[in-house]
């Protein structure tokens, strides 16, 4: 284990401890690679929320040693986000995801997760994507006239 190569008595507190730590397992270059990962976040194309929030997550997992604002995370997650998405999360804000704080917005993520990783699947991905959401002209005639088979006129009765 790196913790015992270390010369006896070299750590005497928590901060030389974090220090070596990510020395060993973070030197610059990783962390600039990892910081650019974090700040060059997108939301993949079909991803959902969740999805795209679990990432995130763990992209910052990856980094612990990001050195980024709260307010700096939530703009790139926000920023990160499909045309689709934004909406959706500025609604469950009551009006506009920006004006959270952090562990509101966070605190928020997680219930929408939750919820969504209850109800989401694979195949309703699929049949969203597949699915078109303008009909053609042809397919507006039938629908029209298998609702007009279901009316019956009043008929007139001669005596």
């Amino acid at each position: 284990m790196w913790l015992n190569e270390l010369t006896p008595d070299s750590i005497t507190n928590w901060r030389q401890l974090k220090g070596a730590f990510l020395e060993r397992f973070f030197p610059p270059s990783r962390m600039l690679q990892l910081r650019d990962e974090i700040s060059n976040f997108r939301q993949l194309a079909n991803e959902a929320l969740h999805e795209t929030w679990e990432r995130f997550k763990k992209k910052l997992t990856q980094c612990p040693n990001h050195k980024m604002t709260d307010e700096h995370l939530m703009e790139i997650f926000y920023r990160a986000l499909n045309s689709l998405t934004k909406p959706i999360v500025d609604n469950a804000a009551g009006g506009a995801f920006m004006e959270l704080t952090f562990t509101e917005a966070a605190d928020m993520l997680e219930r929408m997760t939750k919820t969504s990783r209850a109800w989401h699947t694979r195949d309703s991905v699929v049949a969203s994507n597949t699915g078109s959401s303008v009909i053609s002209v042809e397919q507006c005639r039938r629908e029209k006239a298998v609702s007009y088979t279901h009316l019956t006129l009043p008929t007139t009765e001669r005596v």
